[in-house]
């Protein structure tokens, strides 16, 4: 049995003329990933528009010609969605636990509550019945009968738990959608800044949210590599003048 290992470096680079370049390479692999990963919904869904490629290999083959990247940087944009998918979709699978079991609490405890209900709707039923007869509840009865006070928070608790039981049962048929995916949706930028979003576009606080949503969307360049290639990677890897004087070369577009 034969194991790999693989190793993955995060450069963290001091400020500099290079922050341009970044930025514009960070816009264009953030856009291309978006674009992507489009495509592959479209294909795990089965809602190819007509003409466009249909499988992976042909997206791949498209996307090298029409924008410009190698097969290396493709590999890239996809080793890294393939990998927030599979984020997402093991996520989406502990949630749908979580929601069951809590779900499941929730339920056991309604059934207890209408329970509680019922046995005094009928142990009041039961005395009245008595009493036209002229005779006293039996222990039962008064046993299971409430006063207002009880039998109002009963209630008032009863429609509470109602309601949480409806949203715990739609946050679980909506964590088992994704998990049964294989693309599932992406909010790129993070859902917690985009709930953040200020109502009125002509605000500078609209202004200061669309920048930091645009670098939360370009915030990263992935570029894979094998241990075959030269400095470890097509793409990133150090100039031959040696790590120690912090040179790197980072190709960015096809030759030719």
């Amino acid at each position: 049995m034969t194991s790999a290992l693989t190793t993955t470096t995060r450069l963290r680079l001091p400020a500099g003329p290079h922050d341009a370049e970044l930025d514009r390479t960070g816009q264009l692999f953030g856009r291309l990933e978006r674009l992507l990963h489009v495509r592959l919904r479209a294909i795990d869904r089965g809602t190819v528009a007509e003409g466009e490629p249909a499988t992976r290999n042909a997206v791949k083959t498209d996307f090298c010609s029409r924008y410009g990247i190698t097969a290396r940087h493709f590999n890239s944009l996809i080793r890294a969605l393939d990998g927030k998918h599979a984020g997402i979709v093991a996520k989406a699978a502990l949630d749908a636990e979580d929601a069951e079991a809590r779900l499941k609490a929730v339920r056991k405890k309604i059934d207890r509550n209408r329970k509680t209900l019922d046995a005094h709707a009928k142990a009041a039923a039961g005395i009245a019945e008595r009493a036209a007869r002229g005779k006293a509840p039996t222990k039962a009865q008064a046993k299971a009968l409430l006063n207002d006070r009880d039998r109002t928070a009963l209630l008032t608790g009863l429609f509470g738990r109602t309601r949480k039981e409806a949203r715990l049962a739609a946050r679980l048929a909506e964590a088992r959608g994704i998990a049964a995916l294989t693309v599932p949706p992406i909010v790129f930028g993070g859902r917690k800044l985009l709930k953040a979003r200020p109502a009125d576009p002509a605000s500078p606080e609209f202004a200061d949210w669309k920048r930091r949503w645009r670098e939360a969307r370009a915030s990263q360049i992935l570029c894979v590599g094998s241990k075959d290639e030269p400095g470890g990677s097509q793409c990133c890897r150090p100039l031959w003048t040696g790590w120690e004087t912090g040179t790197m070369g980072l190709r960015l577009r096809r030759l030719g």
